[in-house]
């Protein structure tokens, strides 16, 4: 249950990017369009994938597991696929950023605080994508560590912290964990348990709603729009 809860903690914290759910499907999403990997290979750029956001743990910052700007050219010329899956984690944040802010969805939260919006949009987005996820393939990509992992001197326990933690947000879908942690005391990012009840509904509530089902929808379809362009260019 305590993983469960930091696992919350941490990804409610940014304020912008996607979850570790949209992530892996974005991922998965990738290789069907580029299939130039090995399984092997595919565990690797997911765990280069996941691996960048390490630094809510606070060894590293942001800038160095981040790149500004990133194209697929470029992800698509790397040959280590721990640092393509790096870089496309740093791509799928870059292009999501720019669609939130060209969709005006956040003006469907006119009550809520910057925190509060991006973090139940973020937890939406991953809700309804998590049974479009092969939760097997990211799971045993985190069970593995690789010598690429090492190279921003942290310590052997982080890793070890980050992996399981990745595993265990990926055993349940978003509303199944804030549930859960419902029937606890733990307090959810310095707040009662009523934060956590607001999240929950707010999730279950809004599943079928077609404002941010388009939204959604949308979000996706600019993803596969560049994946077809940079198959055209390659």
């Amino acid at each position: 249950m305590r993983s469960i809860f930091f696992t919350f903690l941490l990804f409610s914290s940014a304020l912008s990017a996607s979850a570790p759910y949209m992530h892996a499907y974005l991922t998965q999403a990738f290789f069907c369009h580029f299939p130039k990997y090995t399984p092997e290979e595919q565990l690797k750029f997911m765990n280069g994938t996941q691996f960048a956001d390490i630094r809510y743990l606070g060894d590293v910052k942001r800038v160095e597991t981040h790149f500004r700007t990133v194209t697929l050219k470029e992800i698509l010329e790397e040959e280590n696929p721990f640092y393509a899956g790096l870089k496309f984690h740093s791509y799928v944040d870059n292009v999501r950023d720019a669609f939130v802010l060209s969709s005006n969805i956040y003006d469907q939260f006119p009550d809520k605080t910057p925190y509060t919006r991006t973090r139940l949009l973020k937890f939406y987005e991953d809700e309804l994508i998590y049974p479009y996820v092969d939760t097997n393939q990211c799971i045993q990509a985190m069970k593995i560590f690789y010598p690429e992992e090492r190279e921003w001197n942290m310590e052997g326990a982080t890793l070890r912290k980050w992996h399981y933690l990745i595993r265990a947000y990926l055993s349940f879908a978003p509303s199944t964990s804030i549930w859960l942690l419902t029937f606890t005391d733990t307090q959810f990012h310095g707040s009662s348990s009523k934060e956590k009840e607001e999240l929950y509904h707010f999730l279950r509530k809004n599943k079928k709603n077609p404002v941010f089902r388009r939204y959604l929808h949308g979000f996706l379809v600019e993803f596969r729009k560049k994946f077809e362009e940079a198959k055209k260019n390659a």
